[in-house]
């Protein structure tokens, strides 16, 4: 595949099944063709051995570590993983991915097609550590999986929620997943009016549209993603 491959806009990654998997990769012909690497079940015992091994192209590949080992369980673990990779500057960490069917194996549990992992007590919680712990730091994290193909509406609702919990990105298993993925992450007229006065200097300090306050101080971050949004999947109609 490395010899006929040829850049497009959407970036391809590897993902190795270890630190060793890994080592071939990089030793493959034309696998600077490649935009970057997966790095599966990252956690306290190998992130060390990850990151030694890509040190010599730190500036070559763009990274997504795997949150999916038992770490999820643990704050103290989270919070060690965090301090790491805030120590890891010269490498490109484009996001971290949120490992849902192995925080449902540690748990014990397959979820239904109908039951959203929000409303369930053990993941909501494992969810919300770990968006605490790594997005007020600058990481982006992608959503679970959802590991049902035909049931597209409760999908479209499970990727809404997805979007309010404050997640980016999706790992998804079938190809008609993409688009109501695509379309779910367009904004509307309402966010982009409010996303673009937070954003206007001349703005005061707080906007308001359509009966609903935007604290300029609070919500930049916000208006600044709802912008990149409507530029990347654009606006609902």
């Amino acid at each position: 595949m490395l010899q006929v491959y040829k850049r497009g806009d959407l970036k391809l990654f590897f993902r190795p099944r270890s630190v060793d998997v890994l080592k071939q990769m990089l030793l493959l012909e034309n696998i600077e063709k490649i935009d970057g690497f997966v790095l599966p079940k990252f956690d306290i015992s190998n992130m060390q051995h990850y990151f030694d091994v890509l040190k010599p192209y730190h500036d070559k590949f763009h990274i997504m570590p795997v949150l999916e080992s038992r770490a999820l369980f643990d704050i103290r673990k989270l919070e060690q993983i965090r301090s790491f990779l805030l120590g890891q500057n010269e490498y490109h960490i484009l996001s971290l991915r949120l490992g849902g069917e192995d925080m449902l194996r540690f748990l014990s549990l397959k979820r239904k097609c109908t039951t959203s992992l929000y409303d369930l007590a053990g993941p909501n919680k494992v969810i919300a550590e770990v968006l605490n712990t790594f997005k007020p730091y600058g990481f982006n994290i992608s959503a679970p999986v959802y590991n049902c193909i035909k049931n597209q509406e409760f999908y479209a609702l499970e990727v809404q929620r997805d979007i309010e919990q404050g997640f980016i990105g999706k790992t998804i298993i079938h190809p008609s997943q993409i688009e109501p993925l695509n379309s779910a992450y367009k904004v509307t007229n309402e966010e982009l009016t409010m996303a673009t006065s937070m954003m206007n200097d001349e703005e005061e300090a707080i906007v308001s549209h359509d009966g609903i306050m935007g604290e300029k101080f609070a919500h930049q971050a916000w208006a600044a993603l709802i912008l990149e949004r409507a530029n990347f999947y654009g606006i609902k109609v």
